[in-house]
């Protein structure tokens, strides 16, 4: 099963997103992610892109943090492999040893797509289940 986003054209009136100077070739995308119909309180987002083209993208992917189930970064428009990962830790006395809660799907086996059009901001959101439903 693959589960695709569409993108839409950001409402220029009531948006909460920062006015991030805009690189050339690139575009705002600001949006939500929730999991289980509840804001995701923290983790990070990142967008892979399925054909970076002529440009160079950092590490292959653009990554934003998420929090309070919103995140806002600067990307290449396109289609986009998208992986969502939320951290924790098992043991606090013990450094580095941490665990991912969010379900694999959206992550090292990411389903998740996102189709970015070049836009002045674009509008995401992501509903999370965190069992196989």
């Amino acid at each position: 099963m693959k589960l695709t986003v569409f993108s839409g054209l950001a409402l220029l009136f009531g948006c909460e997103h920062s006015e991030l100077p805009v690189q050339s070739g690139m575009t705002i995308v600001f949006g939500t992610v929730t999991i289980d119909q509840q804001p995701l309180d923290y983790g990070q987002i990142s967008f892979i892109p399925s054909d970076p083209g002529d440009h160079h993208v950092p590490d292959g992917e653009f990554i934003a943090a998420i929090e309070a189930g919103r995140f806002e970064i600067e990307i290449l428009p396109g289609t986009h492999r998208v992986e969502i990962v939320k951290n924790e830790g098992l043991d606090p006395d013990v450094p580095g040893q941490i665990r991912q809660v969010l379900p694999e799907r959206y992550n090292v086996d990411s389903e998740l797509v996102a189709t970015v059009e070049m836009n002045p901001s674009t509008e995401l959101a992501f509903a999370l289940a965190s069992s196989n439903q």
